[in-house]
């Protein structure tokens, strides 16, 4: 009933496409995900998200592509999967915990079609999420099998799922926590043998906490102690009013205002969170199963206090984060009802029994409907701005979607409203000068791009992020035939970002292009030292050295692109034939 439940409300949106936020980073742009080989599954193991140690997901995507390609459904139908066996697992672990089939079964409900669950199961992208969830509850569960059946390979299974969910992403980094509180409920000593149980989960959580924390020190410097403690606070709470109420959903939650105690939300968000926590306290007395039902809640929720800044904006909330933490409040619901059940009279029971079964439709019809907001991009960015609609992060890239779908005028508009909203918006200008330069009005273009780079060219260093004004003012003198101008531009990317490669192989580009073959064969070298695996330097390094002559080094070079990339058939067609010259 509860896979069938699922399938039938998340099924019908299989049919939704890849969203421009994240899926073409992680999927469809990212040729890691689209091979399986000892190159890419390298890259998996060595490398960020940008900024999650995520390998076990990149390696999920790349036998998603091998059976779909990169065909939507295929990468949608998984999630679900996913979600699917983390709901049955829920309803086991339950089980094992409470010998209660309506509890068990009224909470492994909520938990698979809650409106709030729409984002981890329809965005493709969120694959770690699904992901990660499945392997902890597998941990957990594994976990209370040792405990019954004392089996050791029980114990050691639970730990390897546990590994596999921290290689899908480190979320789940407090299932040692977690593991111990169960222990409490169950009035299990907590005694030396109980602490060595947990030694391998706490290595797990402590080693790949550190590994995640190189990832996110970005992201941890962005905003100071007292506003991530102050978003941390909002985001707990807004988490259960959407638990509790699930309305104004959507990707992208800005925080628009001042993160200060003076603004009314952030000091209502304590005095809740101040309630939870006494609330937690005190259950401990009466009810440990409750106490451990809000305990999970608030614990889990934890790890997701880094991810309030990405790329200049602040956010507040996204609705993945709830995925695994929101099982404590539905948990706790299902323990009221049950409860309440059993005070009740048979005919009150079977009324009881109407009413959650009228509450599953209900969220089930609100899933249903949230879901076709995730059917594309501009679906997805219209159904932000119509919740948030002062946002300029998202009527900016309502704006780019629009312009890639060659609705320029509307894009013009949405570009316009965000700059208008925020002045010193560098994408937004940037867009706005795209605009006027396809649309011929190049001194217009110029000015915008030369505004989007002043708001940073003070800056000592600049992230790729950053670069886009000086690639786009560069392309547009080159278009103008304005050689020198444009060289400059290229190679103020590379004076404010050059220990990136990007910025070395485009100005390698621009010489290649106006025939400085020594010059962009130094700045190609540079890109690859910079990334050894930069496979279109190495590509275009090949080209000048078979013009010139070199043929050996040409063919090394091609040799290189396709050991990084297998499936590049013009480096298999050129190396073909520079090796039959050779001949």
């Amino acid at each position: 009933m509860i896979v069938i439940t699922t399938l039938l409300v998340f099924g019908p949106h299989l049919g939704n496409r890849f969203v421009t936020l994240d899926d073409g980073l992680l999927i469809y742009n990212n040729p890691a995900a689209q091979e399986i080989s000892i190159r890419s599954l390298r890259y998996a193991f060595t490398s960020y998200d940008p900024e999650l140690y995520v390998p076990l997901t990149v390696i999920s995507f790349q036998f998603t592509h091998l059976f779909f390609g990169l065909h939507p459904l295929g990468y949608h139908l998984v999630n679900l999967l996913l979600h699917c066996t983390s709901s049955v697992l829920l309803f086991w672990i339950l089980l094992l915990l409470t010998r209660r089939k309506f509890l068990a079964f009224f909470c492994a409900m909520l938990f698979a079609i809650h409106p709030l669950q729409t984002e981890a199961v329809l965005w493709a992208a969120a694959r770690k999420d699904v992901l990660s969830g499945t392997f902890f509850l597998l941990s957990i569960y594994l976990s209370l099998l040792f405990r019954r059946e004392g089996r050791r390979s029980f114990f050691v299974w639970s730990i390897a799922a546990f590994a596999l969910g921290l290689l899908s992403k480190v979320s789940i980094i407090m299932l040692p926590a977690v593991l111990l509180a169960i222990d409490w409920m169950e009035r299990r000593p907590l005694d030396r043998a109980v602490g060595k149980e947990k030694i391998p989960y706490a290595i797990l959580s402590l080693l790949f906490g550190i590994i995640a924390i190189v990832g996110k020190t970005q992201n941890i410097r962005s905003s100071g102690p007292l506003q991530t403690m102050l978003l941390a606070v909002r985001s707990t709470v807004f988490y259960l009013e959407k638990i509790l109420w699930p309305t104004h959903l959507t990707v992208i939650y800005p925080q628009l205002g001042p993160v200060t105690l003076a603004s009314s939300v952030f000091a209502v968000s304590v005095l809740v969170l101040l309630v939870l926590i006494v609330a937690t306290m005190l259950l401990a007395r009466r009810s440990r199963a409750a106490c451990v039902a809000l305990a999970f809640y608030l614990i889990m929720l934890l790890p997701n206090y880094t991810n309030f800044s990405k790329n200049g904006f602040l956010f507040f909330a996204s609705d993945r984060y709830a995925y695994l933490p929101s099982i404590g409040i539905f948990a706790l619901a299902a323990g009221g009802a049950l409860a309440l059940r059993e005070r009740l009279g048979a005919s009150m029971k079977a009324s009881l029994t109407v009413v959650c079964a009228l509450v599953i439709v209900a969220l089930s019809g609100v899933t249903f409907a949230q879901g076709s907001t995730w059917r594309e991009s501009e679906a997805m960015y219209r159904n932000s701005l119509a919740i948030y609609p002062q946002s300029v992060l998202v009527r900016n890239s309502l704006g780019d979607v629009l312009m890639k779908a060659g609705r320029r005028e509307e894009a013009k508009e949405q570009f316009a409203r965000a700059l208008a909203l925020d002045p010193t918006l560098q994408a937004g200008h940037v867009n706005m000068g795209s605009y006027f330069q396809q649309i011929g009005d190049f001194d217009d273009a110029i000015k915008e791009y030369a505004a989007a780079e002043a708001l940073v060219d003070d800056r000592p260093s600049l992230s790729i992020d950053d670069l886009g004004a000086y690639y786009f003012l560069g392309g547009l003198y080159d278009q103008l035939g304005k050689t020198d101008l444009s060289i400059a531009q290229f190679r103020r990317a590379v004076e404010k970002a050059g220990k990136f490669a990007e910025p070395h192989y485009n100005l390698g580009l621009q010489y290649q292009k106006n025939g400085r073959t020594e010059e962009a064969m130094m700045e190609f070298r540079t890109a690859i030292k910079r990334q050894p695996d930069h496979i279109a330097s190495h590509y275009h390094l090949a080209g000048i050295e078979a013009e010139r002559g070199l043929l050996d080094d040409a063919i090394a070079e091609l040799k290189i692109v396709l050991s990084l990339a297998p499936n590049y058939a013009e480096a298999e067609k050129h190396l073909r034939e520079m090796e039959g010259m050779r001949r």
